[in-house]
């Protein structure tokens, strides 16, 4: 072998060393437990365990109901075991030893799923993980994952209602009033828009209607970073109240969830738009549906946000005998913003009256 050969060989093999370094690897179930720690409490609160059962005293089990059964070890907030002298003792699979057992028992989880869980939720309440297993391996081609955690959602695979239901009725008095506190928002108004917490997807669930009131996607936020995604296989819809009338002489439109929970607190007939751009055609036919006499499109104060209620509006007017577009007062980003700072109901109903309206204007002609 020439020098010369025996160079490149070795290049290409430092090159080679040098981009398997940067290779994404494994979480092991010990770097999983290793980033958990010290936050396990809030995990368990998250899955269904009421905060006040972690406190090492006797409470009631979360999972068969027997009085004075359950307790959490003292070091639960670093290690994340518990306990139940009736369902999760030493003779049982899996045994209290730590949070993923934990995961396993409470969830009904095997332990790859419980441990998945875990990662996504390290992942989803931006917290940093040390990864030390083996290097994944980077295939040329592509192939399908299938994982519990993320499975693809549809019509057929899910009924999206009966999702929403389930878990809007098992979300627990705490994660309500997490709820509350979190978005500044009374629990009563986020009821109303059918919200609800998914544990197994570690976020609040808000359900999207089309305009004759079926569920037809699910937008997903996570509490701790406030990241917003969509449940795969929906369709994007608007934010309805379980308690808007059918038929109304004033609708107020706004952007957004939460800006429409905002409006429900001061019991103002409303839905929320999924984004800027929206799906007008679902707007469009939900207010032809509720014959709205008059509409006030409350615009977020940037330009885009100002743009987008601009749009809406120019379709809407041949709809509804009068439409309103309403700009919350300046200092105020958007309708959530301006009612958490003591708005009230008269204020935003005086501010709608002054907004300028749009009527369609109809022409004739008359032949001489």
């Amino acid at each position: 072998m020439f020098v010369g050969e025996r160079s490149a060989i070795s290049t290409r093999t430092n090159m080679n060393s040098k981009n398997e370094d940067r290779s994404p690897r494994y979480a092991s179930a010990a770097d999983l437990k290793s980033a958990a720690r010290g936050d396990w409490t809030n995990i368990l609160v998250d899955v269904g365990i009421p905060r006040k059962s972690l406190d090492g005293k006797g409470h009631s089990c979360p999972m068969c109901g027997g009085e004075d059964r359950f307790a959490a070890f003292d070091d639960v907030a670093d290690r994340g075991a518990v306990h139940c002298r009736h369902c999760f003792t030493s003779g049982t699979t899996p045994r209290p030893s730590d949070g993923i057992a934990t995961l396993q028992w409470i969830m009904e989880y095997d332990f790859v799923t419980a441990v998945r869980w875990l990662e996504e939720w390290l992942e989803t309440s931006g917290r940093s993980i040390k990864r030390t297993g083996p290097q994944k391996i980077t295939r040329s081609v592509p192939i399908e994952k299938k994982s519990a955690l993320k499975l693809p959602l549809n019509s057929k695979s899910l009924d999206l209602a009966a999702l929403v239901k389930s878990v809007h009725e098992s979300t627990s008095d705490e994660m309500w009033e997490r709820f509350s506190n979190k978005l500044g928002l009374p629990v009563l108004c986020l009821k109303k828009m059918g919200v609800g917490w998914s544990v197994k997807r570690n976020a609040m669930i808000w359900p999207m209607q089309n305009s004759k009131g079926d569920v037809v996607g699910v937008r997903m936020r996570s509490l701790t970073t406030n990241k917003k995604w969509s449940l795969k296989g929906g369709k994007s819809g608007i934010f309805v109240p379980i308690d808007l009338p059918e038929h109304l002489e004033r609708l107020f439109i706004v952007e957004g969830a939460t800006d429409a929970a905002a409006l429900v607190s001061l019991r103002l007939p409303v839905f929320g738009r999924a984004s800027a751009s929206g799906s007008r055609k679902t707007e469009v036919n939900k207010i032809r549906g509720m014959k709205v006499q008059e509409c006030v499109v409350v615009a977020d104060s940037d330009q885009a946000g100002i743009s987008s209620a601009d749009q809406l509006v120019k379709r809407l007017v041949r709809h509804c005998q009068r439409v309103r577009r309403l700009v919350p007062p300046d200092g105020f980003k958007d309708a959530r913003e301006w009612i958490q700072s003591g708005a009230l109901a008269s204020d935003v109903l005086a501010a709608a009256a002054k907004a300028p309206s749009l009527k369609l204007k109809l022409r004739s002609e008359v032949k001489s």
